[in-house]
């Protein structure tokens, strides 16, 4: 297992590996799928090995009485097959002896297979979005990541003339983008109903009442209600007559243990992973409404919160970088944040400078926002 670590060792590291990496993503994205991707794997891990928790159930016969021909490992493989269950009593507590209701376990068969598909859906949006750019950052970066001098001074000028010349043209590029991040906070939504259907729809107030019992608000822990220790399981065979024989087993779920503290770790991160998720698409489209404020107060405070939301050095005057901030759509928006978020601090302000002086030789009803015309 600590083989499989290692190896999930390199997913968590958000920050630049090395000089030659393009980041197309955010702080957010990265929650997504790298951290919970990660922890879903190593949670998947967990549950799955027997080199330390031992096996998921053992079960054992309840008398002397019973048939001593029954293999422990038969006993255990169909009780794990079948689903074992608790008793449940008029107000709700459960216990292994006999009652008219009972309360099936049988999720713990899907744990591992779920908590493996929720890591694939977690870096399933980013996948797209990865696919969806098309390493357009990447090949207009080539050559301009450090200090530019020289010839490299004519990378930035061709780079400028290109973005010139498309512009408001990544439109449908951007989209996929904000597409994405409405993908992430819809994928948290999606998983926290997944695992409440799996858990029997205990999930979604789980961590509430842990934390109602840890301030013994309640007297009974509800992860004994939804992770039990010791369940019941029934195995059934024919007798020697030709008549059905009952065997009550009593079951130890080890693995219990483990599963409890896994969904509540789970529960706290999905519920700030929502939290972070909602208030950073929230932050995008605010971004967007204000954005489409600069092309009319060009001169105001929001011309100049803008131009600092692009990346645009403080060293250059806002009224300096009004022809390009009041030039824009999101697409165009979204390309320079992306540039200034992988070039160094003084290449960027090299490449503002040109992209000004690229700008001026273009028509006025060319640099036209769509959200303005």
């Amino acid at each position: 297992m600590l083989g499989v670590l290692k190896e999930l060792k390199s997913r968590v590291q958000v920050s630049r590996g090395s000089q030659d990496r393009v980041s197309v993503d955010t702080v957010v994205s990265a929650l997504h799928h790298r951290v919970t991707s990660a922890i879903l794997l190593v949670c998947c891990t967990l549950v799955s090995s027997r080199q330390y928790f031992g096996d998921p159930i053992l079960c054992i016969q309840s008398g002397p009485g019973d048939d001593p021909t029954i293999p422990t490992h038969v006993l255990n493989t169909y009780c794990f097959v079948s689903s074992s269950y608790t008793v449940v009593g008029h107000s709700g507590e459960t216990w292994q002896g006999h009652g008219s209701a009972e309360r099936r376990h049988a999720y713990y068969q899907w744990v591992p297979f779920v908590l493996f598909v929720q890591a694939l859906l977690f870096a399933s949006p980013h996948a797209a979005w990865r696919n969806w750019e098309g390493g357009l950052v990447r090949g207009s970066l080539t050559g301009l990541r450090d200090d530019v001098r020289g010839p490299g001074r004519d990378k930035l000028r061709t780079l400028a003339r290109y973005f010139t010349a498309r512009l408001h043209t990544f439109r449908i590029w951007a989209t996929g983008f904000y597409v994405c991040q409405l993908l992430n906070l819809l994928n948290v939504v999606a998983n926290v109903f997944l695992t409440d259907q799996i858990l029997g729809g205990n999930f979604y107030h789980y961590g509430l009442k842990m934390s109602q019992y840890g301030l013994e608000i309640l007297e009974t822990s509800p992860a004994e209600t939804v992770f039990p220790k010791v369940t019941k399981c029934m195995f059934r065979k024919y007798g020697p007559s030709g008549t059905i024989q009952n065997h009550d087993a009593l079951c130890v779920m080890a693995l219990n243990v483990v599963n409890e503290k896994i969904f509540m770790a789970l529960w706290l991160w999905f519920a700030f992973l929502a939290l972070v998720s909602a208030l950073s698409l929230l932050w995008r489209l605010t971004i967007l409404g204000l954005l489409a404020c600069t092309s009319v107060h060009s001169r105001s405070f929001v011309s100049v919160w803008a131009q600092r939301v692009l990346g645009a050095p403080v060293t250059l005057e806002p009224t300096y970088l009004s022809p390009v901030t009041q030039s824009l759509d999101c697409g165009d928006w979204l390309f320079l944040q992306l540039l200034a978020a992988n070039m160094g601090s003084r290449v960027y302000r090299d490449f503002m400078e040109q992209l000004v002086q690229a700008m001026e030789q273009v028509r006025p009803s060319d640099l036209r926002p769509i959200w303005n015309s």
